[in-house]
Protein backbone atom coordinates (compact mmCIF):
# COMPACT_ATOMS: atom_id res chain seq x y z
CA UNK A 1 0.00 0.00 0.00
CA UNK A 2 2.76 2.66 1.10
CA UNK A 3 3.97 1.82 -2.30
CA UNK A 4 1.59 2.49 -4.10
CA UNK A 5 1.16 5.82 -2.95
CA UNK A 6 4.79 6.44 -3.74
CA UNK A 7 4.17 5.49 -7.22
CA UNK A 8 0.85 7.89 -7.48
CA UNK A 9 2.78 10.53 -5.78
CA UNK A 10 5.57 10.10 -8.30
CA UNK A 11 3.41 10.43 -11.29
CA UNK A 12 1.41 13.45 -10.16
CA UNK A 13 4.68 15.15 -9.67
CA UNK A 14 5.92 14.10 -12.92
CA UNK A 15 2.76 15.82 -14.62
CA UNK A 16 3.03 19.02 -12.57
CA UNK A 17 6.25 19.27 -13.75
CA UNK A 18 4.93 18.54 -17.32
CA UNK A 19 2.32 20.95 -17.59
CA UNK A 20 4.56 23.66 -15.92
CA UNK A 21 7.18 23.38 -18.87
CA UNK A 22 4.52 23.51 -21.71
CA UNK A 23 3.33 26.43 -19.44
CA UNK A 24 6.64 27.71 -19.58
CA UNK A 25 7.15 27.14 -22.61
CA UNK A 26 3.99 28.64 -24.54
CA UNK A 27 4.24 32.33 -22.71
CA UNK A 28 7.66 32.65 -23.16
CA UNK A 29 7.87 36.35 -24.07
CA UNK A 30 8.47 35.60 -27.85
CA UNK A 31 6.02 33.44 -28.20
CA UNK A 32 3.01 34.82 -30.24
CA UNK A 33 -0.24 34.08 -31.75
CA UNK A 34 -0.04 32.54 -35.39
CA UNK A 35 -1.63 36.27 -37.12
CA UNK A 36 -0.25 39.11 -38.61
CA UNK A 37 -0.27 41.91 -36.77
CA UNK A 38 0.56 39.32 -33.39
CA UNK A 39 3.39 38.57 -35.54
CA UNK A 40 4.60 42.07 -36.12
CA UNK A 41 3.97 42.96 -32.66
CA UNK A 42 6.38 40.36 -31.17
CA UNK A 43 8.76 41.19 -33.98
CA UNK A 44 8.77 44.45 -32.77
CA UNK A 45 9.36 44.07 -29.19
CA UNK A 46 12.63 41.01 -30.50
CA UNK A 47 14.04 43.53 -32.78
CA UNK A 48 13.95 46.59 -30.09
CA UNK A 49 14.89 44.48 -26.88
CA UNK A 50 15.95 46.40 -24.32
CA UNK A 51 15.26 50.13 -25.34
CA UNK A 52 15.27 50.28 -29.64
CA UNK A 53 13.27 52.83 -31.22
CA UNK A 54 13.08 50.89 -34.82
CA UNK A 55 9.93 50.68 -36.75
CA UNK A 56 9.35 46.99 -37.95
CA UNK A 57 6.52 46.14 -40.66
CA UNK A 58 5.96 42.66 -41.44
CA UNK A 59 5.66 41.98 -45.24
CA UNK A 60 5.10 38.52 -45.51
CA UNK A 61 5.02 35.41 -43.16
CA UNK A 62 4.76 31.79 -44.90
CA UNK A 63 5.31 28.12 -43.60
CA UNK A 64 7.99 26.40 -45.16
CA UNK A 65 6.79 23.00 -46.65
CA UNK A 66 5.44 21.15 -43.74
CA UNK A 67 7.80 21.64 -41.36
CA UNK A 68 7.38 23.39 -37.82
CA UNK A 69 9.50 26.29 -39.10
CA UNK A 70 8.18 29.81 -40.42
CA UNK A 71 9.30 32.72 -42.50
CA UNK A 72 8.75 36.36 -41.78
CA UNK A 73 9.67 38.96 -44.17
CA UNK A 74 9.72 42.83 -42.62
CA UNK A 75 10.78 46.36 -43.42
CA UNK A 76 12.33 48.28 -40.90
CA UNK A 77 12.02 52.00 -41.06
CA UNK A 78 10.62 51.45 -44.71
CA UNK A 79 14.16 51.18 -45.77
CA UNK A 80 15.60 48.26 -44.72
CA UNK A 81 14.46 44.64 -44.86
CA UNK A 82 14.85 41.36 -42.76
CA UNK A 83 13.64 38.31 -41.89
CA UNK A 84 12.79 35.92 -38.97
CA UNK A 85 13.01 32.16 -38.23
CA UNK A 86 9.94 30.94 -35.95
CA UNK A 87 9.07 27.41 -34.82
CA UNK A 88 5.63 26.62 -34.85
CA UNK A 89 4.60 25.40 -30.54
CA UNK A 90 1.69 23.92 -28.79
CA UNK A 91 -1.69 26.06 -29.22
CA UNK A 92 -0.40 27.01 -32.38
CA UNK A 93 1.81 29.62 -31.49
CA UNK A 94 4.75 30.48 -33.11
CA UNK A 95 8.48 31.17 -31.12
CA UNK A 96 10.66 33.50 -32.63
CA UNK A 97 14.12 31.95 -32.40
CA UNK A 98 16.36 34.48 -34.18
CA UNK A 99 16.33 37.72 -36.97
CA UNK A 100 18.76 38.88 -39.00
CA UNK A 101 18.25 42.48 -41.51
CA UNK A 102 20.61 43.88 -43.71
CA UNK A 103 20.41 46.32 -46.78
CA UNK A 104 20.62 44.26 -49.88
CA UNK A 105 17.74 43.82 -51.57
CA UNK A 106 17.53 40.17 -52.11
CA UNK A 107 19.65 37.37 -49.94
CA UNK A 108 20.49 33.95 -49.84
CA UNK A 109 20.47 31.81 -46.91
CA UNK A 110 20.12 28.21 -45.29
CA UNK A 111 17.52 27.45 -43.10
CA UNK A 112 17.42 24.53 -40.93
CA UNK A 113 14.07 23.05 -39.88
CA UNK A 114 12.62 19.75 -38.52
CA UNK A 115 12.78 18.05 -41.84
CA UNK A 116 15.71 19.04 -42.86
CA UNK A 117 17.99 21.81 -44.37
CA UNK A 118 16.29 24.27 -47.17
CA UNK A 119 17.55 27.19 -48.93
CA UNK A 120 15.87 30.46 -48.43
CA UNK A 121 15.57 32.77 -51.34
CA UNK A 122 14.10 36.27 -49.78
CA UNK A 123 13.93 39.87 -50.69
CA UNK A 124 11.69 42.81 -52.04
CA UNK A 125 11.66 43.11 -55.79
CA UNK A 126 10.37 47.18 -56.18
CA UNK A 127 8.30 47.46 -59.52
CA UNK A 128 8.89 44.06 -60.64
CA UNK A 129 12.13 44.82 -62.56
CA UNK A 130 13.93 41.22 -61.44
CA UNK A 131 12.20 38.38 -63.45
CA UNK A 132 14.71 35.82 -62.29
CA UNK A 133 17.44 34.65 -59.92
CA UNK A 134 20.14 32.57 -60.38
CA UNK A 135 21.57 30.92 -57.53
CA UNK A 136 25.34 29.51 -57.63
CA UNK A 137 26.80 28.06 -54.47
CA UNK A 138 30.57 27.94 -53.69
CA UNK A 139 31.16 24.48 -54.17
CA UNK A 140 29.68 24.65 -57.98
CA UNK A 141 27.21 21.34 -56.94
CA UNK A 142 24.06 23.54 -56.87
CA UNK A 143 23.09 25.89 -59.61
CA UNK A 144 19.36 27.14 -59.77
CA UNK A 145 16.83 29.22 -61.31
CA UNK A 146 13.82 31.23 -59.96
CA UNK A 147 11.38 32.81 -61.36
CA UNK A 148 10.37 36.16 -59.21
CA UNK A 149 8.66 37.84 -61.74
CA UNK A 150 5.20 38.25 -60.44
CA UNK A 151 6.53 38.83 -56.92
CA UNK A 152 7.11 41.88 -54.76
CA UNK A 153 8.01 40.09 -51.51
CA UNK A 154 10.39 37.19 -52.64
CA UNK A 155 10.38 34.44 -50.35
CA UNK A 156 11.04 31.20 -51.34
CA UNK A 157 12.11 27.97 -49.79
CA UNK A 158 13.39 24.64 -51.38
CA UNK A 159 14.49 22.01 -49.77
CA UNK A 160 18.27 21.19 -50.00
CA UNK A 161 20.16 17.60 -51.47
CA UNK A 162 22.05 15.67 -49.16
CA UNK A 163 24.83 16.70 -51.10
CA UNK A 164 24.16 20.42 -50.09
CA UNK A 165 24.34 20.51 -47.05
CA UNK A 166 24.39 24.26 -46.52
CA UNK A 167 23.14 27.38 -48.93
CA UNK A 168 26.60 29.17 -49.18
CA UNK A 169 26.45 30.82 -52.18
CA UNK A 170 28.87 32.95 -54.41
CA UNK A 171 26.47 35.29 -56.17
CA UNK A 172 23.22 35.90 -56.97
CA UNK A 173 22.67 37.27 -60.86
CA UNK A 174 19.72 39.10 -61.23
CA UNK A 175 17.84 39.13 -64.83
CA UNK A 176 15.20 41.10 -66.45
CA UNK A 177 12.26 39.60 -68.04
CA UNK A 178 14.58 39.91 -71.34
CA UNK A 179 17.21 38.28 -70.10
CA UNK A 180 19.80 40.94 -68.99
CA UNK A 181 21.33 40.67 -66.26
CA UNK A 182 20.24 43.44 -63.75
CA UNK A 183 22.91 45.10 -60.93
CA UNK A 184 21.15 45.23 -57.58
Amino acid sequence: MNMKKRIISIMFLGIIIIGGYFIILNFNEFVIENEPTKIEEGLNKFINRPEGNLKVKLLKIQQIDKTDTFVAIFSINESDFGYAKLEKKFFNKLKIIYTSSGSAKIAYKDIETNKGNYGLLFGLNPQFVIHTVQINNLEGTHTQKVDVSNKEVILVADKLSKEVEKAITSKLLFFDKEGNEVVE
